[in-house]
């Protein structure tokens, strides 16, 4: 009798020892799969795509992981036939084969779990490029949202392959789902807010805006709060669900800055001065390089209780502060050498006292 016809005749617990013998070789390869897919994975991705791209490295690095767990569990599937599990008294076959199976589709949505992350990994980058940081944030939204509805679509059809009521389990979801959209309708609230800065965009990270009587610049944009830093260097942390109601106004977005003051001249300037004031705060205006003459205004404006009221209006070129400053000071001290040099006086609040005697007061 040979060695193999010997296998062949020899049982172990009800088992053929042939097959227990290669059972134990499969479980035993798939121990040994992760550094042969790594090695399959790296030489497949370099013939496909010859140039060293980062999603390549990506893939090298997160897939042979969850591949090999796919081998596994198909080999140890291959082991559990082998074996011939016994169905009686208690059908242990198919319990066996059934908790295969599901592994078998838990380790292959790890596999998709993966190829998403190599993807948002390649969608962070193209969104690193971008002059706003919202798509920086919407990346991870978007892959966290892909993972969820991948895990419950997979846990819908294990709950169906089980044998379980798939309708019953769906309906407890939604019932479960609605208790807790009740509960965390703020929440909610916020995550649809998140949505609607992400698709419209009012303002991105860096930008001054004012909302809601806050004003400051967006330093981060969350799922479910923006924080803004305010004037004073504190933190103002808003819901995103509140950019949906409140008129948001942003400051970064102008294409010009307003240069607006009210000079108020006293009562003993004379019209033809007040004529040569106006002109001559006008030219002085439409000159400046700084200033954008076609939005040059400067009149009189009212007859004030202590002053002459002027109105001087204009907008810079640039919109950035610092050159707004700039010319606003400009403006300014030109205004206050034209008053000098015409020989006018600023006014002043002030008011007149009549006495009135009459005879037989002290």
């Amino acid at each position: 009798m040979t060695d193999l016809e010997f296998l062949y005749q020899q049982y172990w617990w009800g088992v053929a020892l042939w097959r227990l013998a290669l059972a134990a070789l499969l479980i035993a390869l798939g121990l040994f799969s992760r550094p042969f897919l790594r090695f399959l994975v790296r030489g497949a991705v370099k013939a496909a795509h010859r140039t060293q791209a980062q999603w390549t490295a990506d893939l090298i690095r997160l897939l042979p992981g969850p591949l090999s767990l796919v081998v596994h569990v198909l080999l140890w599937y291959g082991a559990g036939l082998l074996l011939s599990l016994p169905i009686e008294p208690y059908n242990v076959r198919a319990t066996v084969m059934s908790g295969l199976l599901v592994a078998v589709a838990v380790v292959c949505t790890a596999v998709l779990f993966r190829l998403i992350d190599v993807a948002a990994l390649s969608a962070e980058r193209l969104a690193g490029r971008t002059a706003t940081r919202l798509d920086d944030q919407l990346v991870p939204l978007v892959r966290k949202a892909l993972k969820i509805l991948l895990a419950v679509v997979v846990g819908i059809a294990i709950v169906d392959k089980l044998g379980l009521d798939v309708t019953s389990f769906v309906a407890s979801l939604s019932i479960g789902g609605l208790a807790l959209a009740l509960a965390a309708k703020d929440t909610v609230a916020n995550l649809f807010g998140s949505v609607v800065l992400f698709t419209d965009q009012p303002f991105k990270i860096g930008d001054a805006v004012s909302v809601s009587g806050t004003e400051g610049v967006i330093e981060e944009v969350g799922l479910r709060v923006t924080r803004v830093r305010q004037m004073d260097k504190s933190v103002a942390t808003i819901p995103n669900h509140s950019f949906t109601t409140t008129k948001v106004v942003n400051y970064s977005m102008r294409t010009q800055r307003r240069i607006r003051h009210r000079v108020g001249l006293d009562y003993r300037t004379t019209p033809d001065q007040m004529q040569a004031f106006i002109v001559s705060v006008r030219t002085m205006l439409q000159e400046m390089e700084s200033i954008d003459a076609s939005t040059v205004l400067v009149h009189l404006e009212a007859l004030d209780e202590s002053s002459l009221g002027v109105l001087v209006q204009a907008f810079t070129v640039s919109p950035g502060f610092d050159a707004f400053m700039r010319a606003q000071e400009t403006v300014l001290m030109n205004i206050l050498r034209l008053v000098e040099v015409q020989g006018l006086s600023i006014a002043f609040p002030s008011r007149t006292v009549y006495l009135d005697r009459t005879e037989g007061d002290l």
